[in-house]
């Protein structure tokens, strides 16, 4: 007798005894337009983020019938086909991998693996909960949830900003305060709630009429707690907001939504206040709240990265002392992680019991009533069915004593705080009400009041400039930090993080120490700009390393910032420094326009008094002669500082001061015999002896070791004064002054004869091999272990060097692994030796053969 087919009816009973049952097991799931048989969830609220598995029904195509699983985020799907069951993987991509299992195998199929088809298995898996033993499921891709909830939040956007637009546009000159402002936004928000409420299916909204905006804020003013359950305006305002809600209405189905696909709402939504009077006419009469308020959302993946890794640092206080507060709390997305893993770990199974637990336990303050309105849906969204009675303060964190008070009753502080600097009239506000700021920086700032008022054993995770880690108003900050906590990572992210702003960001993270104990080991990580997709689709980063924390606490000046090539800059550290041979400094600045009146400073042509000056560094340039040069009045009353300009007419070398490019490659050094004047984008280096060789300098300038060094001390910021007098720079015997120099001159007449050629094939591979030599010659001052040169040029590999008269893409060849020194791998006795052969040996041979012969002569070389 032939096996039943197989349907999601015959599975029911094998997904049941997975454990997906009561409130676990939704049935005829809507998702879109379209309804899933069966979705298997981690429990309530039903979203993208408690979704474990689907199953449905294909008619053939079974890859079609998991495609249509994806924006349900649920990492797996179960295809029934009639003879045969697909279990497909999920991805951000779409259905991957499927496995087949015949109907005749079902029952075995799912005793095999019903542990990992379970929902604790599966959320654990895509939250990254730790698991003992840790285990990866072949299934899960951890870049569907962030993916899903970003489609997900870039459609809610789309049709919130089209609402408030919409909304304004009719109410038209009825806006006249920062209340009507802020009604117009609850509106938006109070229709969009009942939308979200009644498509969850939450009692008292099932049955709703979401065009009847009395019933709608009636029902959400008493599931707000709010007595002010009226829609605002009056009947001035009824008849446009009519019009919204039946708009709201046929918006698409939202019953999957998470709480932070609102998160994209905060970031990007229009939040635009309406300036009156001069700052109407100033602004065009709008003003950008994001940059006011210093704005940019905490990507979902870092905030769940961060409680991952903060949760066995919590799990030592008991349940009941754990309370998190989030100041500068924008959409609330700490505190909506946060409850996730506090109602997961609480073990009360009352909903009711566990709603006044999480309510108790979670605390912000924020100072933008859209942002309140936006936290308070969130944290309601990911505690359905429960009513919203959050504890969000509107607030300002920097009035007397709101930061010490809060911060000193959590036992958990997350936070993402502006990063702007207090304007001036804020600063005196603050002062007036007794508490004026120390520093310039707020976040800064909310990180000097709060730290010191966390209680022992508190836990922290803050979002932070990068500046935290080594500039000077910071400098008490990190004292603090290395005197009084443990420090458990700090993460470093380029400045593509965040979607609506370039902050470069450090993530730090840890603990309060309680009594004197040794400070731990921390791990360090980094994310690059070329590696941001990679982190933000699959949590991988660029690089990450075990350091001790005593490392950072061993000089009078403390910094946190640990560069890239760490062992390069370790090896170099007692090496003498660039101050020492060279006189460093930044070109002159003109006064601005209004203080120089309209006086005409800059000419092209010559004039009487006037100097020969340089003044962008943006012009296609190569390192081999100056950027165009211009004629200007340098006098004394029309600089605002004249820096290098008070030494004219002594030989020098002359450095972008802003980097050419994002990459490794940034520098382009060139000589200047004349001594011009330069603009503040340049820096000057004149050697500060006679014996010193000019050309020497710009060889170790234009090196991979300088540009290294600005790469990895530096960011995507100016490499500063003084961190080039801290450059480490050998001391340089008369015979290695000798060869590089006259490598230089190699190089130098390789690029005046391919400029002049004419018609003449391959001009630049000479120029190449020039400043591949040139290269060699300083790096042979530096003397590095071969293992370290490889790994500072292996930097450079695949990055375009510009402005050196050649295309420069890398030194060595992807298949050579060895640790060969760069002057012996371009040298002759190189080429002949066995390496370098089969490095370049090209017969008519058969290619696995040459592979292998390739393999072993690496082999060697390496032993």
């Amino acid at each position: 007798m032939p096996p039943p087919a197989i349907t999601p009816a015959t599975l029911l009973p094998f997904v049941k005894g997975c454990g997906y049952t009561g409130p676990r097991l939704a049935v005829d799931y809507a998702l879109g337009r379209a309804k899933l048989p069966f979705v298997g969830f981690y429990g309530q609220p039903w979203d993208v983020r408690s979704a474990c598995l689907a199953v449905v029904s294909a008619d053939g195509d079974g890859r079609a019938a998991a495609e249509s699983c994806v924006d349900l985020g649920a990492p797996t799907a179960l295809v029934c086909t009639g003879d045969v069951l697909e279990w497909w993987a999920i991805s951000a991509c779409g259905p991957r991998d499927p496995r087949t299992i015949p109907a005749t195998q079902i029952d075995g199929f799912f005793r095999e693996h019903k542990d990992d088809l379970s929902p604790e298995a599966i959320y654990r898996a895509k939250m990254r909960r730790p698991t003992r033993p840790a285990q990866q499921m072949w299934f899960v891709d951890i870049g569907l949830m962030p993916a899903v909830e970003r489609r997900l939040g870039e459609t809610l956007c789309r049709w919130v900003d089209g609402a408030i637009q919409g909304l304004a546009d009719r109410l038209g000159g009825q806006l006249r305060s920062t209340k009507n402002y802020a009604d117009l936004y609850k509106t938006v928000f109070w229709l969009l709630a009942a939308k979200l409420l009644n498509e969850k299916g939450v009692e008292n909204f099932r049955r709703i009429d979401l065009t009847n905006v009395d019933d709608v804020f009636r029902r959400v003013g008493r599931h707000y707690a709010d007595v002010e359950g009226i829609p605002p305006g009056g009947r001035a305002w009824r008849p446009a907001i009519d019009e919204a809600a039946r708009g709201v209405a046929h918006w698409g189905h939202l019953g999957n939504t998470s709480a932070e696909s609102l998160a994209y709402l905060y970031e990007t939504a229009l939040i635009d206040a309406q300036p009156k009077g001069k700052a109407a006419k100033k602004t065009g009469g709008s003003r950008d709240i994001r940059k006011q308020l210093g704005i940019h959302s905490t990507p979902p993946m870092l905030v769940d990265h961060m409680l991952a890794q903060l949760w066995p640092l919590v799990e030592q206080h008991t349940p009941d002392a754990r309370r998190v507060f989030e100041p500068a709390c924008g959409h609330a997305g700490f505190l909506v992680a946060a409850m996730r893993w506090l109602r997961d770990f609480c073990e009360i199974q009352d909903g009711t019991a566990r709603h006044r637990y999480l309510r108790e336990r979670l605390h912000g303050v924020e100072i933008d009533p859209f942002a309140c309105e936006l936290a308070k849906l969130q944290l309601t969204l990911a505690d359905v069915p429960h009513g919203n009675s959050w504890p969000i303060e509107e607030a300002d964190m920097f009035m007397p004593r709101v930061l010490k008070k809060a911060a000193s009753m959590c036992t958990l502080l997350l936070a993402n705080p502006p990063f702007e600097p207090f304007t001036p009239a804020q600063r005196s506000k603050y002062r007036q009400a007794g508490g004026g700021p120390a520093v310039q920086t707020k976040a800064v700032e909310m990180l000097t009041r709060a730290l010191p008022a966390l209680p022992p054993g508190g836990v922290f995770g803050v979002v932070m400039p990068q500046g935290v880690l080594h500039d000077r108003e910071s400098q008490s900050v990190r004292e603090f930090l290395l005197r009084e906590c443990d420090l458990s990572e700090i993460a470093v992210f380029a400045d593509n993080l965040f979607e609506k702003s370039d902050h470069e960001v450090a993530v730090l993270m840890g603990v309060r120490r309680k009594g004197k104990v040794a400070p731990p080991t921390l791990r360090y990580r980094r994310v690059r700009e070329r590696g941001m997709p990679a982190f933000k689709e699959q949590l991988a980063f660029s690089s990450e390393r075990e350091v001790p924390q005593a490392r950072f606490a061993a000089s009078a000046d403390p910094t946190l910032l640990l560069p890239d090539l760490h062992e390069v800059w370790d090896y170099l550290g007692n090496v003498p420094r660039l101050q020492a041979v060279a006189i460093i400094q930044k070109g002159f600045e003109f006064l601005g326009e209004d203080a120089l009146g309209g006086s005409e400073v800059v000419s092209n042509t010559r004039r009487p008094g006037w100097v020969k000056g340089v003044l962008r560094a943006a012009d296609d340039y190569g390192i081999w002669k100056l950027p165009k040069s211009v004629w200007i009045d340098a006098a004394g009353g029309n600089l605002r500082r004249p820096g290098a300009a008070t030494v004219l007419g002594t030989p020098q070398v002359v450095l972008n001061y802003a980097p050419v490019a994002r990459d490794p490659w940034r520098l382009k050094a060139v000589i200047d015999e004349e001594g011009v004047a330069v603009s503040s984008r340049f820096l000057v280096f004149r050697p500060a002896s006679p014996r010193a060789s000019l050309r020497v300098l710009w060889a170790v300038l234009n090196s991979p070791v300088a540009n290294a060094y600005a790469y990895c001390f530096s960011g995507k910021r100016e490499t500063l004064v003084r961190e080039w007098r801290a450059f480490p720079l050998p001391a340089v015997t008369p015979e290695t002054t000798l060869r590089i120099e006259g490598a230089a001159a190699a190089y130098l007449a390789a690029v005046e004869r391919a400029q002049t050629a004419f018609m003449q094939p391959d001009v630049t591979a000479p120029v190449r091999r020039a400043l591949l030599a040139l290269d060699a010659e300083v790096l042979r001052l530096y003397d590095l272990p071969p293992r370290l040169e490889r790994q500072l040029l292996d930097l450079f590999a695949g990055v375009e060097r510009k402005g050196v008269g050649c295309d420069f893409r890398g030194y060595y060849p992807p298949e050579l692994t060895a640790f060969v020194p760069l002057h012996e791998l371009i040298s002759e006795d190189y080429a002949r030796s066995t390496l370098g052969r089969f490095r370049d040996y090209k017969p008519e041979t058969d290619e696995d053969v040459l592979a292998a012969l390739r393999r072993a002569a690496t082999a060697y070389a390496e032993e």
